[in-house]
């Protein structure tokens, strides 16, 4: 039986489309609905890549990554992100969805400097 995903973020571009629909059977993917044709390609060929289903953090910089729970995974994010002298975030581009909003807003927030992927 397939099973559908619905509003999946794409994980190539920076366009961050959030409506992508996934189809899964037995565990694997076996087909994509709202995606372009490199967003698929991207969907259907990695489904022997190993694929992080928890958060992973390290201590410093030497440790290897280790699980954790999500709440502090994202703490930890903010702190660094509201920490950091000049933040960079890049990859956006010009489609319009929530992820873009959210991330946008958050920069703006923290003072980043915001790129996207059709700059030189």
């Amino acid at each position: 039986m397939v099973e559908v995903i619905k509003n999946v973020v794409c994980p190539f571009c920076g366009c961050l489309c959030d409506d992508i629909e996934v189809m899964v059977e037995n565990n694997h993917i076996v087909g994509t609905k709202n995606a372009c044709r490199i967003g698929h390609a991207k969907f259907m060929h990695f489904e022997g890549a190993v694929r992080y289903t928890e958060p992973l953090m390290r201590e410093n910089k030497k440790d290897d990554f280790k699980k954790t729970d999500y709440e502090t995974a994202i703490e930890e994010t903010a702190r660094l992100l509201v920490e950091s002298k000049l933040p960079l975030m890049y990859g956006f581009s010009s489609i319009d969805c929530n992820a873009q909003h959210a991330a946008i807003s958050t920069g703006i927030e923290v003072g980043a400097i915001l790129d996207n992927t059709a700059s030189v």
